[in-house]
């Protein structure tokens, strides 16, 4: 019986503490979310891509929003669109072009803007690029009819099929480009901000929650066996008397 008893208080123990971690996680999406927020007013300098994420490597909440600078060479063969994109009240396209990095030779996609129609896009930049932008996180993949030379969404996964690896696992939109595109791409619309929103990431408060219920559970339980025991003793201890 007291075994059983310490292992609900430890569980009790433990749920709590999982709450509270829970809760720090939450504060903290909140933290780096308004960081984020704040360097892209603050228009931050730009640092070098493979400062921030390599090929292949995990994509963190803290990468999103990011400006950064990165140098190679356009696969002019291989630009694609993305349809049914609202700017300014009219439906275009997003323009994307795999940018062979330099000092990876892996493909990063670069986001080159906005335009109403592919033709507005006009052909890529020829020869040794540099390009400042935002990092931006892979989008889900979404399947479904496109005609050629679409995509429905930027997904480097996706786009890895079709362009090849290595690959960074996100995507640059391009702020500033050097030499400039002849054509009047448009500048694209900013990456996503990082999970959590500004705010408290619920989710976190909600899994904290859930921890701190079961823990709930657990001391109820403690509770329950302790008055069962003691009244179980007192009952043996009336029958002895008797």
């Amino acid at each position: 019986m007291l075994a059983l008893l310490a292992l609900f208080l430890v569980a009790a123990l433990v749920c709590g503490r999982l709450g509270a971690w829970q809760l720090d996680r939450a504060r903290q999406s909140a933290e780096m979310a308004q960081e984020i927020a704040d360097a892209a007013e603050a228009n931050a300098a730009p640092v070098p891509l493979d400062d921030v994420t390599r090929p292949g490597e995990p994509v963190l909440a803290t990468m999103i929003g990011v400006r950064v600078d990165v140098t190679g060479t356009f696969d002019a063969a291989e630009q694609l669109f993305v349809p049914g994109v609202e700017r300014d009240g009219r439906s275009g396209y997003l323009v994307l072009a795999p940018l062979v990095v330099e000092s990876s030779d892996a493909l990063v996609t670069v986001v080159r803007g906005w335009v109403a129609s592919p033709e507005d896009a006009g052909q890529l930049p020829e020869g040794e690029v540099s390009i400042v932008g935002q990092l931006g996180s892979g989008e889900a993949y979404e399947p479904g009819e496109r005609g050629d030379g679409e995509v429905l969404s930027v997904s480097p996964a996706q786009l890895a099929n079709t362009w090849g690896v290595p690959m960074y696992g996100m995507y640059v939109v391009a702020q500033e480009t050097s030499p400039a595109p002849a054509a009047a791409v448009l500048v694209g619309p900013p990456p996503p901000p990082a999970e959590g929103g500004g705010g408290l990431n619920w989710r976190n408060i909600a899994y904290a929650a859930e921890w701190w219920v079961f823990g709930g559970f657990a001391v109820l339980l403690w509770v329950r066996l302790v008055r069962d025991e003691v009244r179980h003793r007192r009952e043996d201890d009336g029958a002895a008397l008797a």
